[in-house]
């Protein structure tokens, strides 16, 4: 798959028109994923090539009450990772600025679409908004498609247990830690990708060593507190405790913290990428009158994780 950032770097559109849609795809989740099998679909039909345009930063961002908000289900680098997995031949990378904001649908259409991809069919999911105001939607576009000859679809929604896929949904199920729920509209476990960093040592000279995971900027994460895990890392799968927060016990400089603390195993992942698949919340961040009272309660996370993680799963 390929990647471009700028639009002009994408090579003059061949003889076939191109299969293509357009939007955020924050998290990729199971709706995405339809509307994208549907893309690849018409290339082997009617087209010569499956694209899909996005945004750098995620529009989702700029609707984000925060410069710094958590609230990106998957980072850039992830959500790339996962398009490579779908079949499509190139991905746009559009840069969603202040110009971008201010272009209306018919002209992205008319200037991004047609003249500059040669569209002969744009798929969309049934919420689609795109240009100034998110005025385009389906309407707009099948309009759009009868004056500039190019075909579009727009798929019906798609429900888990009568609840629409959006990734909307996805994060508020994150935020209520229902993982089971975020993983079924998902199509896989919601997951936190980072490199392990070094941390101040003070789990291992505790007996709890610990993978500190650098938090990426703009990542959603679940409230504070201590999960049960299980980490991806060096093609191993491992129960983890993990625990989300400042460290109150330890640290007063209320500086985020991310620590799984892998079972029944202490590979040395500094420097690696790991990915932390949380299951279930145990409790809150607590500060501890003391060392030994932090460890005691570690140890009542790691047996609780252990029954969690150890029952089937409904």
């Amino acid at each position: 798959m390929d990647i471009y950032r700028r639009i002009e770097k994408i090579p003059k559109p061949g003889p076939l028109p191109a299969a293509l849609t357009l939007g955020c795809f924050d998290g990729v989740h199971i709706a995405h994923r339809k509307i994208i099998r549907k893309v690849v679909e018409r290339k082997g039909a009617d087209c010569g090539s499956a694209g899909l345009i996005t945004f750098a930063p995620c529009p989702v961002l700029a609707f984000c009450p925060e410069p710094d908000a958590r609230c990106l289900i998957t980072t850039l680098e992830e959500k790339l990772g996962l398009l490579e997995q779908t079949g499509l031949d190139w991905v746009l990378l559009l840069p969603f600025d202040a110009e971008m904001q201010r272009v209306e649908a018919e002209e992205f259409v008319s200037r991004i679409l047609v003249e500059k991809l040669n569209a002969g069919a744009v798929v969309v999911g049934h919420d689609v908004g795109f240009g100034h105001k998110r005025r385009g939607d389906a309407a707009l576009l099948r309009d759009q498609g009868r004056r500039h000859t190019f075909k579009v679809q727009a798929l019906d929604p798609v429900t888990v247990q009568g609840e629409v896929v959006s990734s909307s949904a996805v994060r508020r199920k994150v935020l209520d830690c229902d993982f089971s729920g975020a993983a079924a509209m998902l199509g896989r476990p919601y997951s936190i990708t980072g490199p392990v960093v070094r941390g101040n040592r003070l789990g291992r000279t505790i007996g709890v060593p610990t993978a500190n995971l650098e938090a990426t900027a703009n990542k959603l994460l679940p409230p504070d507190g201590v999960y049960a895990a299980r980490v991806r890392y060096e093609n191993s799968e491992s129960p983890a405790v993990f625990s989300i927060g400042v460290r109150p016990t330890v640290d007063n400089t209320g500086t985020l913290a991310l620590e799984a603390h892998i079972l029944d195993a202490s590979p040395d992942l500094y420097g690696q990428i790991i990915s932390v698949e949380p299951a279930a919340f145990i409790r809150e961040q607590k500060k501890f009158n003391s060392i030994e009272e932090l460890k005691h309660n570690i140890h009542q996370d790691i047996a609780c994780a252990r029954r969690i993680l150890s029952t089937p799963a409904p």
